[in-house]
């Protein structure tokens, strides 16, 4: 309250609620599957305009994670698999997206160094996705909706004894994809960078 005017309504009722999960592991053939149900009454999340506010109500959502790599000699291919469903869109999340990562894993120079190289990426459906409220250094609910957003990085990982080496190319797709893409509405993804 600032003169008389209201800035942030914070007199929200305390939301409860609980979440319950579970985990599959299948060591052998390098696979895992989680699943999670969460149960609130009365949440508060940030609408549209990037200021907070109560939901009247139970909301749920539901989330699956699966993972599974695939090893191959020298070579790792990791997939990671999301889906998310929720009762209400109070949260700008995506329906699905998934991880992945494809690497060449050896060891170099008389077994004195181990390297790993190769991709890792996203892909991200077009989705309603969050907006940016720097003020309160917040994301909310925006009505923009992203368009598909692969991202791919280049890295390298190098290790000798002790010493550990990370070299990489963070939006290495960029290169090729000329578009701007978006994970935040109003905020490109950077050009390719050398770290």
């Amino acid at each position: 309250n600032i003169n008389g005017i209201t800035i942030l309504d914070t007199s929200f009722t305390h939301p409860f609620g609980t979440t319950l999960n579970a985990t599959l592991t299948i060591p052998k053939i390098h696979f895992r599957v989680s699943v999670r149900q969460s149960i609130v009454n009365n949440p508060v999340y940030w609408n549209n305009t990037g200021r907070p506010a109560q939901f009247d109500g139970i909301f749920t959502i539901a989330q699956l994670d699966a993972h599974h790599k695939l090893i191959f000699k020298h070579f790792g291919f990791e997939n990671d698999v999301y889906l998310q469903i929720q009762g209400h869109t109070i949260n700008p999340l995506p329906k699905f997206f998934s991880t992945h990562e494809i690497y060449y894993k050896g060891i170099w120079f008389n077994q004195a160094m181990e390297m790993k190289i190769g991709f890792d990426g996203r892909l991200l459906p077009s989705y309603n996705g969050p907006a940016f409220q720097p003020l309160y250094g917040s994301y909310h609910l925006s009505d923009t909706t992203l368009p598909f957003a692969p991202e791919v990085n280049l890295f390298i990982q190098a290790k000798v004894s002790s010493f550990r080496a990370l070299l990489s190319i963070e939006n290495f797709s960029r290169y090729w994809v000329k578009t701007h893409l978006y994970n935040v509405a109003g905020y490109p993804v950077f050009d390719p960078t050398f770290r």
